[in-house]
């Protein structure tokens, strides 16, 4: 079993936090959550709306980016 884990800014008030793990079959498991920048607490799981884990770019400004099937990137927002 491993554990790995990335994430960034969305914004200066909330970070996002993905943990992502294998088990001993090789099944792979990820999660998202965003969490309080200032106070450490975790707000709730986060959608990146992308169809790979590990393509989420939190760019700081509440905006991310993922990236299509085609390679191409998409630029997301809070709703």
């Amino acid at each position: 079993m491993h554990v790995e884990w990335c994430g960034g800014f969305l914004s200066p008030d909330t970070s996002v936090v993905a943990a992502a793990g294998e088990v001993e079959d090789g099944e792979e498991w990820f999660l998202h959550d965003s969490v309080d920048a200032r106070s450490g607490e975790v707000l709730g799981g986060f959608d990146t709306r992308g169809e790979n884990s590990y393509d989420f770019w939190p760019l700081g400004d509440g905006t991310w980016l993922t990236r299509e099937p085609s390679g191409h990137p998409v630029r997301w927002a809070e709703s």
